[in-house]
C-alpha cells in the first residue's frame, strides 16, 4: 500500500495535467468518475482531466484494499499454503493493453503502468 499512496501524494500535487482534450475509452471508468464530459464524434469515450481520474482510480483501489485486506499470514493457512487457490492470474503487454489515442488528431499513446494500475477494478469485473 506504501507505493500506491505515494503515486496519489504525487498526483495530489500536480496541476491540471493537460491542457486540452483527453479521452479514454468509457468502460475504463467502472469505479463511478462523475467529472467527465461526452463528446458526439468520440462514442464510447469520455474526456477527462487524466490526473483527476487516475487520482481518484487509486483512491477508489486503495480504499478496495483496505476493506478487503487479510494479512497474507491467515490466508496462507487458510488455503493450506497456497495463496494462489481459487485465484484468477491476469497477464497483460501493458504497453497494449492501455494503448489509447487520447488526444483528438493525434497517434495512439502507448500505455502505461498508471493506466494499468487504475483498469484493475474493470479486471476484477471480469
Amino acid at each position: 500500500m506504501t507505493n500506491l499512496k505515494m503515486l496519489i501524494d504525487s498526483l495530489k500535487r500536480q496541476e491540471k495535467l493537460v491542457r486540452g482534450d483527453y479521452f479514454l475509452p468509457e468502460i475504463w471508468n467502472c469505479f463511478g468518475f462523475k467529472d467527465y464530459t461526452l463528446e458526439e464524434s468520440r462514442p464510447g469515450e469520455i474526456g477527462v482531466d487524466p490526473g483527476q481520474f487516475y487520482l481518484e482510480a487509486l483512491k477508489y483501489i486503495a480504499a478496495q484494499a483496505s476493506d478487503n485486506s487479510i494479512p497474507a499470514e491467515r490466508s496462507f493457512k487458510k488455503n493450506n499454503g497456497n495463496l494462489l487457490c481459487h485465484k484468477i492470474i491476469y497477464s497483460a503487454f501493458l504497453r497494449t493493453l492501455t494503448a489509447w489515442a487520447h488526444y483528438p488528431g493525434e497517434p495512439v499513446c502507448p500505455g502505461t503502468f498508471l493506466k494499468a494500475i487504475a483498469l484493475l477494478p474493470f479486471l476484477k469485473t471480469l
